[in-house]
């Protein structure tokens, strides 16, 4: 079976404020958690494939902006820190620039077949579910319970722990079904 996966949801997953992000460059780190990532969903018989978004949907550009806005925020604050000697906090952890060039690249060097669309990634992820009959999607994108997927894995309650991983997942047949 197949899982289709947001990789821009995984960032923050696979590339943690736990490495020394500050300094940037933990390629190896990430790598390694890639790596690691996909053999626990092989270990349960599930292949991967990945997509990430290649742009921002103009709906959604003003969203967009006020993260970056945000993120500059962020940066201020962590030169501010490092001006004085101090490390940063981790609450102002930003994710080094391009980094889903970096992921895909690890996906892709694990085995996986990773998409980078034109925008963003979230019907392209259901539209390849659809067709190519995958098992489901894990995201964490709530657009997911309206899209045509059969399954919606929540990636925040993503638990590895090898054969004993555990995830929420909704059925969208089941969801329809209650929402009547």
């Amino acid at each position: 079976d197949v899982v289709v996966v947001d990789g821009m949801a995984l960032i923050r997953k696979l590339y943690s404020p736990d490495l020394d992000w500050v300094r940037g460059g933990q390629f190896q780190e990430l790598f390694i958690s890639v790596q690691t990532f996909v053999e626990t969903f092989a270990a349960c018989g599930l292949r991967l494939v990945v997509f990430f978004d290649g742009g921002v949907d103009e709906a959604k550009l003003g969203e967009w902006l006020n993260r970056r806005k945000a993120d500059l925020a962020k940066v201020e604050k962590v030169m501010a820190a490092l001006e004085r000697g101090e490390m940063p906090s981790r609450s102002w952890w930003i994710p080094p620039r391009d980094i889903s060039k970096q992921i895909g690249g690890a996906f892709a060097a694990a085995g996986c077949p990773v998409f980078f669309t034109a925008g963003e990634a979230d019907r392209e992820m259901a539209r390849y579910c659809r067709d190519a009959r995958c098992a489901a999607v894990l995201g964490k994108d709530s657009d997911f319970f309206v899209l045509p997927v059969p399954v919606y894995l929540v990636l925040d309650s993503l638990r590895l722990r090898g054969k004993d991983s555990t995830v929420t997942a909704y059925a969208r047949a089941l969801c329809w079904a209650c929402w009547g």
